[in-house]
């Protein structure tokens, strides 16, 4: 049985919509070094505004598709499916000898998920059920200007494929069924302390509700899960995460023009959340050395590959250059329970980054995409404790799932502590005016 590789990447495209699916991609998802880049089995892109605000208001979120391997995608409004027929080509023209198939797309205002997966007849993997979810991060705790949308991959290895007598030998193989989780997030823009920990409190919002619905909800019984017992979770997307202290500009883009960047991560905001591992979630988390600049906020226009140009020319002079586009990854089963045991901490799997890049020369945005490749490979069951079992698993994706009533419960108490309600009133008292005014 063959190891699964996992493509995953962000982007916030800044309202860039493509007019035809001539815009290149490569970069995004080959990496830095695309003649050694392997193969993914597995293709991930979270995509955040797609729309501007006030498009983002009057379309409301659609729940998109979620079926495997469908051969077309339902002509909707939603924006996501020219990224579809974008990322499809681009897949076609770098991976020719593979077949992909996007077998899931959902948009929450103006948040983003694709998820493509090989569908050729070496691949040994079929997809299972498909279980997806979001929350709304931005106005009451619930409109989804800023948020998440999470989903869980059940893949099922083929029948034929077990009778292999390599497979057997291998303890580095993925021989059972396994679950992958992936949440992209936009997380509270802006500098300083406060909005610090407005992105820490998301971010555990995040976990604490999200929900995780069957694509076959309407011929199954199945109640919702939560996001513990995956064999592995990846969360990635705009965090906004910026740097502590207001460090001048300049001494910024002297340290990207030195390739310094262990300097600016240093004073990278989830860099030190990482390293301290004191947040209730992001503890479990890990993430690859940058070996990349900052990829926020870029200017428009400046082309990076035409010539050695200064970071002072090609970041904007209205914001501080920062590592807001991240990936990170867990392989930890348990993550939303209070009280963990040693054994639920205890990875299923091992995920190997094979590397993590930012595509600079994409100039459609301010942002520019960040992408990462991992390997996946299932330990061994005679290393596995009995609460690893895979209906262990099964029951902490149950025990961690919280009701919907709770959630919607919390959703509002968040939005009340945070004051936006109030914003809200005043908002659609602003809305009556003007009708009644026209």
């Amino acid at each position: 049985m063959q190891n699964l590789n996992v493509l995953v990447g962000t982007w916030n495209v800044g309202m860039f919509v493509p007019i035809s699916d001539s815009v290149d991609l490569s970069s995004w998802l080959l990496g830095q070094s695309p003649k050694k880049s392997r193969s993914p089995d597995v293709v991930v892109l979270g995509f955040q505004e797609l729309l501007s605000q006030p498009q983002t208001f009057f379309n409301l979120p659609t729940r998109g598709y979620s079926e495997s391997f469908s051969n077309t995608i339902p002509s909707e409004s939603s924006i996501l499916s020219i990224w579809v027929d974008i990322v499809e080509s681009c897949l076609e023209k770098n991976f020719p000898d593979f077949s992909y198939r996007p077998i899931f797309s959902r948009r929450l205002c103006a948040l983003g998920l694709l998820v493509f997966v090989r569908d050729d007849k070496a691949f040994k993997w079929s997809v299972g059920d498909v279980r997806s979810g979001h929350v709304g991060l931005g106005l009451v705790g619930l409109y989804g200007n800023k948020g998440a949308i999470a989903v869980q991959l059940e893949l099922l290895p083929k029948k034929d494929s077990t009778s292999s007598s390599a497979t057997t030998k291998s303890n580095h193989a993925i021989k059972k069924p396994i679950s992958l989780c992936f949440i992209n997030s936009h997380l509270q823009a802006h500098e300083g302390a406060t909005y610090f920990d407005l992105r820490k409190d998301d971010m555990t919002y995040i976990f604490d509700t999200v929900l995780l619905e069957s694509s076959k909800r309407d011929q199954t019984e199945d109640e919702p899960i939560g996001l513990s017992g995956h064999e592995a979770v990846w969360i990635f997307g705009d965090f906004n995460f910026r740097l502590v202290g207001s460090p001048l500009p300049s001494g910024v883009y002297q340290a990207i023009d030195n390739k310094d960047y262990d300097q600016i991560l240093n004073i990278d905001e989830l860099s030190i959340l990482l390293k301290s591992k004191t947040h209730k979630y992001l503890r479990y988390f890990n993430e690859h050395k940058i070996t990349f600049p900052p990829s926020y906020k870029f200017r428009l226009g400046v082309d990076e590959s035409a010539g050695n140009v200064g970071a002072a020319l090609k970041y904007s002079k209205t914001r501080v250059p920062a590592y807001c586009d991240r990936i990170l990854y867990s392989t930890v089963p348990e993550l939303t329970q209070s009280k963990a045991t040693t054994d639920m901490l205890t990875p299923l799997c091992e995920v190997a980054q094979e590397w993590y890049s930012c595509a600079t020369t994409v100039n459609y945005s301010d942002h520019k995409p960040v992408s990462g490749l991992y390997t996946v490979k299932q330990i061994s069951e005679s290393t596995q404790t009995k609460d690893l079992t895979r209906g262990g698993l099964e029951s902490l994706r149950v025990d961690s799932a919280v009701s919907v009533g709770t959630v919607r419960r919390e959703a509002v108490l968040r939005g009340i502590k945070r004051g936006r309600v109030v914003l809200v009133v005043l908002f659609l008292v602003y809305l009556i005016y003007r009708l009644i005014s026209y």
